[in-house]
């Protein structure tokens, strides 16, 4: 009796999705060039295996499985695209090599927001700057709160990706849905490094 390649535990994932989630490179070779494996296939909530390598930072397989023909797009059940996860999880290098053969940098979650935005949201500077640099993310995009990546960033304290954003065009006197402001999170959290900055390039100086 055969091995059923695509047999699936009770998320759906089978052995491709597996091997690439931990990064086992030699398995996920053998499952697709000997056992011709879908490497397309999805689990329940729309992960496929390149999703799973760039969400746990495994570069060569992202490589491998890009190489291949797998959609370097493709969104699981909240729209979050391999470059998404890559950038939530501040995985630099795959960011870069998925900017570089076209991923989308606008495509955004169920939330609508963006990698910036999460890249942001996490702290991941390097990240932040691939994706404004190389990718020409729009540093103004917002969420369905109509919060942008400099908002978050304040929000999350983030002082360093606050000051990059700025320099880069972006807003520091937007609201959110909320009326809630950069300045206003900024403070609430008591981020004092960065209300000083929102005031010092907001506020009129005084002759």
């Amino acid at each position: 009796m055969e091995p059923d390649i695509e047999s699936e535990n009770q998320n759906g994932a089978t052995s491709l999705h597996v091997a690439a989630q931990e990064g086992q490179v030699q398995v996920v070779k053998i499952l697709i060039e000997e056992g011709k494996a879908n490497i397309e296939i999805m689990e329940k909530d729309l992960k496929t295996p390149l999703y799973w390598a760039a969400r746990n930072g495994h570069s060569v397989v992202v490589l491998y499985l890009h190489n291949k023909g797998a959609n370097i797009d493709a969104p699981n059940d909240e729209g979050r695209t391999p470059l998404w996860t890559a950038s939530f999880h501040g995985h630099t290098a795959i960011v870069e090599y998925l900017i570089e053969n076209g991923a989308d940098v606008e495509s955004a979650n169920k939330n609508l927001a963006t990698s910036l935005y999460v890249a942001a949201q996490e702290g991941h500077l390097q990240v932040v700057n691939i994706l404004v640099e190389k990718g020409k993310a729009n540093v103004n995009s917002k969420s369905n709160r109509l919060v942008t990546p400099l908002h978050i960033a304040a929000k999350s304290g983030h002082f360093s990706i606050v000051k990059y954003l700025h320099s880069k065009g972006a807003k520091l006197n937007t609201k959110n849905i909320d009326n809630d402001t950069p300045l206003s999170d900024a403070s609430s959290k008591g981020f004092l490094d960065i209300v000083i900055y929102i005031i010092d390039n907001t506020v009129p100086k005084q002759e």
